[in-house]
């Protein structure tokens, strides 16, 4: 009996002074609970970072395939206008890499002039019916889903020669 007496008294003292009976203090064991802790934590975390690593790159490589699919859509496009304007008789260049249909003529206002000449006019009129009949498969709602046009960009130039007396337009700046 009396052995029995020493060991509590031995864990008395020991809880005293910050030790468990097998001789490690509190303090080293709660360490090693936090060190353990803080594993886990940067474990949760690490996977938590490969885990929106993958994502990202997943949807890069759909943005890829999406831009690849919309050039393709603007190339196929661009060539099938370059076609129906080629048979109408209006001589163009086709950038289908860049999207870009131009016309070759001398497609020009006559210096000073506001007003389409009759053959520029006849040009004009049927470049905008091959654009009426192929632009709305393009368009949201269209017959083609796949790919959708969202803007059409008309670029022209002008001189800086003044606009004659009674134009609508105060200059063609």
């Amino acid at each position: 009996g009396s052995g029995r007496g020493y060991w509590r008294e031995e864990e008395r003292m020991s809880a005293r002074h910050g030790r468990h009976s097998h001789g490690e203090s509190v303090g080293e064991g709660m360490m090693s609970s936090v060190g353990d802790l803080m594993s886990a934590v940067l474990f949760i975390f690490i996977i938590l970072v490969v885990s929106f690593a993958k994502k990202l790159h997943e949807r890069e490589e759909q943005f890829d395939r999406n831009v690849a699919n919309a050039n393709r859509a603007r190339s196929a496009l661009i060539s099938d206008i370059g076609r129906e304007v080629l048979k109408k008789g209006i001589n163009v260049e086709v950038d289908s890499l860049h999207g870009i249909l131009r016309l070759r003529d001398k497609a020009t206002f006559a210096s000073g002039s506001e007003e389409l000449g009759p053959e520029l006019h006849q040009m004009v009129d049927s470049l905008g019916k091959v654009l009426a009949a192929k632009l709305p498969r393009y368009s949201r709602g269209g017959e083609r889903d796949s790919a959708q046009l969202d803007a059409v960009f008309i670029e022209g130039h002008t001189d800086s020669e003044p606009l004659g007396a009674g134009s609508r337009f105060r200059d063609n700046m």
